[in-house]
Order: structure tokens, then sequence, then C-alpha cells
């Protein structure tokens, strides 16, 4: 084991040192900041994946097949090793001293013996570092490997395609399409968080290309993250600001909205893309349809809506007084739906505070019922009880009458705070037997 390992750096050493002694003068600080970068990634990014997958494989989590595909793609970023061999080879015009090739060659060794440690394949390093002479080489490398994945689609070329991308984006950091077509990778192949970190860089680079933001936006909707559809939204309507007719961001929000049931906002969206299109485009008749999908589901939801109100009630008579007593006292219970305006509801994060309270009336501000919560999970429903009095002696079935509100904290202070949008219902009469009403979060709290 130790002979393997020691000829696997001296290998690592025989690749660097030649080009090293002929590299730029100034190419070693951007070279060993690179390397730094990528060495900190190795240990925080790479122990971390690993001893994930190890401990879902353990517990039963991941089948065998699965865990080795996904072993296969960490060790494709092995090859983080040898960043300074690759940033060196497109480096090649002026000689360096030996103490400057030296101090490269110590500090890709130390990569070198993380990688082997971790990963023990020399092999994939060595896949890499071809890969990085190839790209220097050849300017349509990626597309040919694209074109080979169509034709033969199999995990090697899969592999082959994802490791050229990573290479690629290693050796030219500040490539806007590399970013982006690794992204786009990552995305089809449900790899949601590396998408996310690819894209993060590509908007970076170039902050002001609104396409770039609204694939951000794309990608953070798949997200099973509800901050980020959050986020999602709101990129989307930075991108309307700017531009109201962007074809991308029209098609996401109305995508997004229709998704989400919100079919008035959808159907708008799609009319402002209707509008500017000609009947014989055939994006014009799918878009006819979409809204005409989305006005019948609204007539729908009125319907039934309307159905739901014409239905007569029904109560439940006690079988003998000892019932209706303790129903009457101990069986307070309110059911309570809260509804967030479209408008409202896009302008947050997911991370606001969500309180839900009831007040007996004449008695007071102190709450009788508290519940609370963060908007990101907010349910459909809630129900307040005596199990939510914050004092035993004020609690929700020792008062005749009652006003329920909710209110979405920015600051997370239960104290209402200017910017808070809050609701509240009418006022709810003892008996309090099941008790269903809906509050509507519309009024912008002003102090």
């Amino acid at each position: 084991m130790s002979l393997v390992f020691i000829l696997f750096v001296i290998a690592i050493i025989a690749l660097l040192l030649p080009s090293q002694l002929t590299a730029q003068k100034d190419s070693l600080r951007d070279v060993d900041s690179s390397l730094t970068d990528r060495l900190e990634q190795l240990k925080k990014d790479y122990q971390f994946r690993i001893k994930e997958l190890a401990r879902r494989k353990k517990s039963g989590d991941l089948a065998e097949d699965e865990w080795q595909t996904l072993s296969s793609e960490l060790e494709l970023e092995t090859a983080n090793s040898i960043d300074a061999t690759k940033l060196a080879q497109a480096n090649t015009h002026e000689g360096k001293s030996w103490l400057s090739s030296a101090l490269m060659v110590s500090v890709v060794s130390v990569v070198a013996v993380i990688s082997y440690l971790y990963f023990g394949s020399f092999e994939q390093a060595k896949k890499q570092f071809d890969l990085s002479v190839r790209i220097n080489s050849e300017a349509n490398l990626i597309e040919t490997l694209n074109q080979n994945l169509i034709e033969n689609k199999n995990q090697e070329s899969i592999n082959m395609l994802y490791l050229a991308m990573r290479t690629k984006v290693d050796m030219m950091p500040d490539d806007v399409d590399a970013w982006r077509s690794l992204s786009i990778f990552n995305s089809s192949y449900n790899r949601i968080p590396e998408a996310l970190n690819a894209i993060k860089f590509a908007v970076k680079l170039a902050p002001n290309d609104l396409d770039l933001k609204i694939e951000r936006a794309h990608i953070l909707a798949l997200s099973e993250d509800r901050s980020d559809l959050f986020a999602s939204f709101r990129i989307i309507n930075e991108v309307l600001k700017v531009n109201d007719k962007h074809e991308g961001a029209l098609l996401l929000m109305a995508n997004l909205s229709f998704n989400f049931g919100l079919y008035s906002k959808a159907i708008n969206s799609w009319n402002v893309l209707i509008e500017s299109l000609t009947p014989e485009n055939e994006m014009y008749g799918l878009l006819k349809e979409r809204v005409a999908e989305a006005e019948q589901l609204i007539l729908k939801k009125q319907q039934d809506k309307q159905e739901s109100r014409m239905k007569p009630g029904s109560t439940v008579k006690p079988s003998s007084s000892t019932e209706q007593a303790a129903t009457t006292n101990s069986a307070a219970k309110i059911q309570l739906s809260i509804i967030i305006p479209d408008e409202i509801a896009l302008s947050l994060t997911g991370n606001e505070s969500l309180f839900i309270f009831a007040k007996a009336v004449g008695a007071g501000n102190f709450p009788v019922a508290v519940i609370r919560t963060t908007l990101r999970d907010m349910k459909k429903s809630y129900i307040l009880t005596d199990k939510n009095a914050m004092r035993p002696e004020m609690k929700l079935s020792s008062f005749d009458k009652v006003i329920v509100t909710a209110r979405i904290s920015v600051s997370g202070n239960a104290i209402p705070q200017n910017g808070d949008y809050q609701g509240s219902s009418d006022v709810v009469t003892k008996p309090y037997i099941n008790k269903s009403l809906t509050v509507t979060i519309d009024e912008l709290v002003k102090k």
C-alpha cells in the first residue's frame, strides 16, 4: 500500500514539474489561490458527502447500486488534486524558479495525498488531467462529449461529460457559459444543490443577464425547500420589473402560478405573452389552451365554493344534560383556515413568523389561545382549543365571545410592527363546538 502511494505522489510530481519549470512568472499566485480554494472544498465538502453516503448506505436509505453510482460521481471530483497542473499547462510562456516549482509541487502533493486517501484513484485523476489537455487543444470538446452522450447514453458517457464540465470551470472560472452548462447538466439529473451552486457563479459573473436569473429561478422552483420557491418568485418579479415582457419570466411565472392554484395570475402572464404573438405562431394556440384550462378551473372552484355554502349544516345533540355541560365547558374547538392573497404571498420569503391567536371580547389584550409557527411550515388549517391557552385561568372555554387574528411577522416579534400583515375574524360566540372560520391576511400593519 505504501509503495503504491509513493508511486502515486511521484507520478503527480512527474506530471507537474516539467510544466512548472516553464510556467509564467505570475501564474503561481493564481494557481496557489485556486489550489487553496479547492483544498478547502475537499476538506469540507468531500468529507461530508462521503460520510453522508456511507451513513445512508448503512441505514438502508441507499441500495448497493445507488451507492456505487453516487460514489462513482463523487470519485470524479478527485481531479481537484491536479488543478495546479491544469493551470500550469495553460501558461507556458515564461520560466519559474526552482523554489516556486518546489512550493507548487508541495502544495499539489498535499492535495494528492488527500485525494488518494479518500478516493485511492490515480486513474481518475489522470483522466481529468487528460481532459484538461484536450480542453486546451479542442475548442468543441464539451459539444463533442454531449453529442456522444446523446448517441450512447450510458454511465461512462455521463461521467465523462460531467468530468469535462467540472474540469472546464476549474480551468476557466470566469467562463459564464461553462458555469451555465454545468448548471443545466446537474439540473437535468436532479442534482439541484450542485445546479444552484453553478448557476450562482454564472449570475455573479453576469449580474445583469436576465436570462441567467430566470434559469436560477427555474432551478430554485425545482427545490424541495419552500424558501427556495419564495426566492424563485422573488427573482421572477425582479426580472419583470426590469422587462415586463420577458418571455422566460412570464412563462415561468404562469407555470408556477398554475401549479400552485393561482389561476388568475397564471392567466395574466399567459395573456401578456399571447399579445406579442400572431395566431400563426404555434405557441399562440398552446397558450390559448392553457388560458382556457385555467378559466375552467376557476369556474369549477367558484361552483364548488357555492355548493359548499348551500349545504345545510348539521348539529349533534348531546344525549344528556351531563354531556351538554361537558361539551360546553371543555370541548372548545375553533377550526381556522388562513388565506394569503397572491400579491402578498409572492412578496414574502417564507422565513416570516406566523402568529394565530384568539382574544376575548371585553377582556383586555391578553390572548386566550395562541399558536406560533413559520410561514414556511404553514398548514392548510389550525385548531384552537383550551390546550393553546397561555394561562390556566385565561382559556378559550372561559369566555363567551372571542375574535381570532392571524398575523405574519417579518421581525418575529409577537407585538405588531410596521410592515407586518394581519387579518381578523368576526366575533365568534360560545359555545365553540367545532366552529369553523376563515381569516384572510390582507391588512398591512401601520403604527
